[in-house]
């Protein structure tokens, strides 16, 4: 599939709001800048992933995602750090992650987006091109990227939120308010996250938007962020092992397995029948009560 065909994606000003249809990477590059129709938003959010135009069509005609089984991408591999009431601890792993780049596959740590998330921790985000051609637009790419990003961390000992990896799941914005803590989710050089009396001024820093911008030098104004066009030999060899491992262990869900009937006998006659539920008995003997629908088998707890 071609990468140019995903571009889309989906915006919401609340995680329970309906969504709406959007150029996601446009909306993404303003959220950056620090734009001011974006920071005057609290609680505002984005999909992470890009999708073709048909599904961007059909958000925009209907305001549903729910469901949705096609193919998608993305440009940036985030990892979600949440530690809730321990800050140190999410500077800690956010730094163990980061460093596991630059160490494992040899990323600048400029190349590594750095967020604080605005509540309980950091979102980390790396350039999808580094792992090449093994990562592309498909409709297991969501599941492919949550393999992925679950072994790097498994390796990194950083624990991740496994959850937003789901394919319509939506990603707080950057530059956006967050509702309770009334911090900002604003990009952090990994200079500052190294200085451990920077901790504290990160998040007093929080308390408006920064912006990152490409190719240019940081300061508190700005963050600076090195794009990664190249695809790392060693990265992509490591997606590609990751999708091998998560197509065995597919096979291993898919196959069907074998239940051993279970039986009853009847006291009296010595007739053997196939085992009943009791929710099944219950019908038998008793049928459905009156007003109660049949759908109230399905509610029903099995015993």
């Amino acid at each position: 599939m071609i990468i140019d065909d995903f571009k889309g994606g989906f915006l919401a000003e609340g995680l329970n709001s309906r969504r709406r249809a959007c150029d996601a990477e446009t909306v993404f590059r303003a959220a950056c800048e620090a734009h001011e129709g974006i920071t005057a938003k609290a609680e505002f959010y984005l999909s992470m992933y890009r999708f073709p135009a048909e599904f961007v069509q059909a958000v925009k005609e209907t305001r549903y995602t729910a469901g949705y089984a096609g193919a998608c991408w993305l440009p940036i591999l985030w990892f979600d750090i949440d530690r809730v009431g321990d800050w140190q601890a999410a500077v800690r792993d956010a730094k163990k992650l980061v460093r596991f780049w630059v160490e494992t596959f040899g990323l600048r740590a400029e190349s590594v987006q750095i967020w604080l998330s605005g509540m309980k921790g950091f979102h980390i985000g790396v350039p999808i091109a580094i792992f090449g051609e093994a990562a592309v637009a498909s409709e297991r790419f969501a599941a492919e990227c949550k393999a992925v990003t679950s072994e790097i961390a498994k390796r990194a000992n950083v624990e991740i939120d496994e959850s937003v990896y789901d394919k319509v799941k939506l990603f707080r914005c950057p530059n956006t308010r967050h509702g309770e803590s009334k911090l900002y989710k604003i990009p952090v050089s990994f200079a500052e996250l190294s200085e451990e009396e920077n901790a504290n001024w990160i998040r007093q820093r929080a308390e408006k938007p920064r912006r990152l911008v490409e190719n240019s030098v940081s300061g508190e104004d700005c963050v600076t962020w090195l794009p990664v066009m190249a695809c790392v030999s060693e990265a992509k060899e490591f997606w590609r092992e990751a999708v091998e491992r998560l197509s065995e262990k597919e096979k291993d869900t898919d196959t069907p397995r074998k239940w051993k009937a279970q039986t009853q006998t009847l006291p009296h006659s010595g007739e053997t029948f196939p085992r009943l539920r009791r929710d099944t008995l219950e019908f038998i003997l008793d049928g459905v009560p009156e007003g109660v629908r049949c759908g109230f088998f399905k509610r029903r707890r099995i015993v």
